[in-house]
């Protein structure tokens, strides 16, 4: 061995150099590099014997600290690197499972019953006028039958009750358009439109389950939908409700935002729409719309966020640099408009199933099944509302 080879294997061993035992002996007209290992160690053992000194002793006590320093420093390298790669391999394993869920989705979707989509668009009327129609806490899928003392019926729910009324909605809706000369509306779909199970009382009232509630709720919605807009130009924006939010693992609230089954009921209704001339389907950031009728601004969200909703236009105007006139909200199964400044009101629409047995035995509040229709004029605002009651 020259004398070049020899400080290459010292340095090697010494672990002042990171190049394999194979690559320096094939580098130097060795085999491999358990040969050029084993040559090494004779050659140090016979001068071991010549010389009298152990090369261990001498090269390596007072090195050992420093060997052991880069050890730990290899080592931290290479975990960084193993969990650089794992975190990559995670990344890619949610994008594959998002893609596929939506691969099946879409496949599920085309097995579904065509609509009979108007080959006829609207075109808009010189109306300066629109309508805000609202439609909050449809809770599909919760089956309930709520009694006086007398045994009198304060409320009773289910699919079918939800499905008549709103054909009776769709009937008003016309109707109040056609009196107004007004062609155009904006639907605010304000969350909590299935059922869900967020509380363990509704594993008892719900009617159908979760994955059957999303299901038929979206399969109801896009006729129901696409039967209006043979009379009306519809802007339709889904929001997303706490009900309708999967609460995986942890069971709490808000841990997984995004895992919320009102997103496929908006896909859903949009993908099987979308050749339909006279219906736009929006679905905003986390749930939020924001939009503008009539050259007035508004916000619809669901409202379980929102700790003081007064202040929320004040919220979003700080927050998001944007300038809200109207903020339309469901989640409190009760109706009030507030007017809390020059052109800002908060718009709390009614719940669309009414009292059911959770508000009434454990919240203590009732309130009548309704929606609200909110006329929006240019230059004026809002100009009138309409109570929608149902029995």
């Amino acid at each position: 061995m020259n004398q070049e080879l020899i400080d290459l294997c010292w340095k090697k061993r010494r672990g002042e150099i990171s190049t394999s035992w194979d690559y320096i002996a094939a580098q130097n007209g060795y085999t491999s590099g358990e040969k050029l290992r084993l040559s090494f160690k004779s050659w140090r053992r016979k001068n071991e014997r010549e010389s009298g000194k152990t090369y261990d002793n001498i090269e390596l006590v007072g090195n050992s600290d420093e060997l052991e320093i880069k050890k730990r420093e290899l080592y931290k390298e290479r975990q960084k690197l193993f969990d650089v790669a794992n975190e990559y391999r995670q990344m890619q394993r949610e994008e594959s499972r998002e893609e596929r869920f939506y691969e099946r989705l879409d496949q599920s979707i085309k097995s579904l019953c065509p609509v009979d989509i108007p080959k006829h668009e609207i075109q808009l009327s010189q109306s300066n006028r629109a309508v805000i129609c609202s439609i909050a806490d449809a809770h599909f899928g919760e089956e309930f039958e709520l009694k006086d003392f007398s045994g009198g019926i304060i409320n009773k729910y289910n699919t079918q009750i939800f499905k008549d009324r709103m054909w009776e909605y769709k009937n008003k809706i016309i109707k109040f358009c056609e009196d107004r000369n007004i062609n155009h509306i904006y639907i605010t779909e304000l969350g909590d439109a299935v059922s869900g199970v967020l509380h363990i009382s509704q594993i008892k009232s719900n009617q159908i389950g979760v994955i059957d509630q999303v299901i038929e709720y979206a399969e109801f919605m896009r006729h129901w939908l696409n039967d209006l807009s043979k009379y009306l130009k519809i802007d339709v924006y889904f929001t997303e409700g706490n009900h309708s939010n999967l609460r995986l693992l942890t069971g709490k609230k808000g841990d997984f935002p995004h895992e919320n089954t009102e997103r496929i009921v908006s896909y859903i209704v949009k993908s099987t729409l979308e050749n339909n001339p006279n219906i736009t389907v929006h679905h905003g950031e986390n749930g939020v719309n924001y939009f503008s009728v009539s050259g007035f601004n508004v916000i619809s969200l669901h409202g379980d966020k929102e700790k003081n909703i007064e202040n929320s236009l004040d919220k979003y105007t700080r927050n998001y640099r944007i300038n809200p006139h109207f903020l339309l909200c469901g989640h409190m199964h009760s109706s009030k408009s507030l007017n809390i400044g020059i052109d800002r009101f908060v718009l709390q629409c009614p719940c669309f199933a009414g009292t059911n047995e959770y508000a009434l035995n454990e919240v203590g509040k009732t309130s009548n099944a309704g929606a609200k229709l909110f006329v929006i004029e240019e230059d004026y605002g809002l100009v009138s509302e309409e109570y929608i009651w149902f029995k």
